[in-house]
């Protein structure tokens, strides 16, 4: 008699039936951890499709083409926060991260705060978004989450017209 696949109640289902959709999100989100806790990797970001899986480096000074000095914003802000954490974890004197706040992130808050152009990229677009609604490593409830919105519109009337 054929061995069931189906499990009994309150049993788990094998691996093996896990869709396929399923394990590759799982895998995805092992890589995004990976290259989210390891900065020093540089990997700014990953392409896979049916020939392979593709990495596009971060190396300093070496800009990627087409420029958009909002994406660079952002992601300078976003290393700033990592930095800025970086200290203050180091640093349990809560008195000096106003110091580390000054020399890690705000610079760049402060450019966002101000921004007034149009994303230059749709990639720029995409993570002005981002930044203007997470809480976590972006500017949601502060000046800069309307103006990146309002870099993103542009951006995509832009495109439009």
């Amino acid at each position: 008699m054929p061995k069931s696949i189906i499990p009994a109640a309150g049993e788990a289902m094998p691996v093996e039936v896990e869709s396929p959709i399923k394990q590759l999100y799982a895998l995805l989100e092992g890589a995004v951890k990976i290259i989210r806790d390891n900065p020093d990797l540089m990997i700014d970001n990953v392409t896979a499709n049916k020939h392979g899986v593709y990495t596009v480096l971060d190396i300093p000074g070496v800009a990627s083409a087409p420029q958009d000095p909002l994406l660079d914003a952002i992601k300078a802000y976003r290393a700033g926060l990592v930095e800025f954490n970086r200290l203050a974890e180091a640093d349990k004197d809560d008195k000096r991260w106003k110091e580390h706040g000054a020399a890690t992130y705000e610079p760049w808050q402060a450019v966002l705060d101000e921004w007034s152009e149009p994303a230059r990229s749709c990639e720029g677009a995409i993570e002005a978004l981002r930044a203007a609604i997470s809480e976590q490593d972006g500017v949601c409830g502060t000046p800069a989450a309307e103006k990146l919105i309002n870099a993103a519109l542009a951006y995509l009337e832009g495109v439009r017209a």
